[in-house]
């Protein structure tokens, strides 16, 4: 038998996403990718392509679409079990609230709501999703003795113009907001229904603008409108830069190499990449 997938939906941090664990890939080093399909699209999660190790490995995808099926195989490139079959996994996870997010940054997510929560979480205006232009590159040919020109036309493009209008009433969720907008690089939507109906299950999108309209910040009132208009894009090929682990939560985890030993024994490596707190 094969590579093994599970998945299991992980807690929210700050966004609902999924563990992926891959076991059965053999005594020697396998070079291997982890890809999910969802809404009949097929995508190399982040961070899972070119994943090289023994036995089993662990990945986080934070970019689970929501409320749909979404199914994890894996493909082995190189390695003892390339001849054998895998066994995929699947998986739903449920959400009420969309999120924005850097995807190379996966705690940066915020809530998106479509009505007023009382966490201040941004929500969408009503002149957000008003309109979405799926436009492509069309030429006329005139033909000598026809009133009627041929048209020559491009693959159609993902919507664009697409308006994510939004509004905070807390100035903590502003000044996040204003901190991920202001973190460059293109941004994820992960839509929810009802208002995500009319998206694909994964939003990214290139705001080359972001208006930023505070009400009456001069009398004291935290309401800021926030006006966003972008195309949807292919999203950004790159791993994550931000992990949710990184050195530094590690080394402030523990101050010597006798609390790691008391804390991770009897855990196995792959319980540690799970979890290095160990628990």
């Amino acid at each position: 038998m094969g590579a093994v997938v599970q998945v299991v939906t992980l807690a929210p941090s700050p966004a609902p996403s999924v563990g992926v664990t891959v076991t059965g890939l053999g005594a020697t080093p396998t070079v291997f990718n982890v890809w999910r399909t969802a809404a009949g699209r097929r995508t190399l999660i982040r961070g899972g392509g070119n994943r090289e190790t023994v036995d089993s490995d662990y990945v986080i995808d934070d970019e689970v679409p929501f409320n749909i099926v979404a199914s994890y195989d894996v493909e082995i490139i190189s390695g003892p079990t390339i001849t054998q079959p895998t066994t995929a996994a699947s998986i739903t996870v449920p959400s009420t609230r969309g999120w924005l997010q850097d995807p190379l940054v996966p705690g940066s997510a915020i809530a998106i709501d479509a009505t007023h929560r009382t966490d201040g979480a941004p929500v969408l205006r009503a002149t957000a999703l008003s309109e979405l232009m799926y436009a492509a590159d069309v030429s006329l040919m005139q033909v000598i003795g026809s009133t009627d020109p041929v048209a020559l036309i491009g693959q159609r493009a993902s919507a664009s113009g697409v308006d994510f209008d939004m509004v905070t009433k807390a100035a903590e969720q502003s000044n996040n907001l204003r901190d991920l907008i202001m973190s460059g690089g293109p941004l994820l939507i992960r839509p929810v229904a009802p208002w995500g109906n009319s998206l694909p299950p994964l939003c990214y999108i290139a705001a080359a603008g972001v208006s930023e309209l505070p009400k009456r910040a001069q009398l004291g009132d935290d309401t800021v409108d926030w006006l966003i208009k972008a195309p949807l894009i292919k999203g950004p090929s790159m791993d994550v830069l931000v992990p949710r682990w990184t050195w530094g939560d590690v080394e402030a985890l523990y101050a010597t190499w006798q609390q790691i030993e008391t804390a991770l024994a009897g855990k196995t490596w792959l319980d540690v990449i799970k979890s290095p707190s160990g628990a």
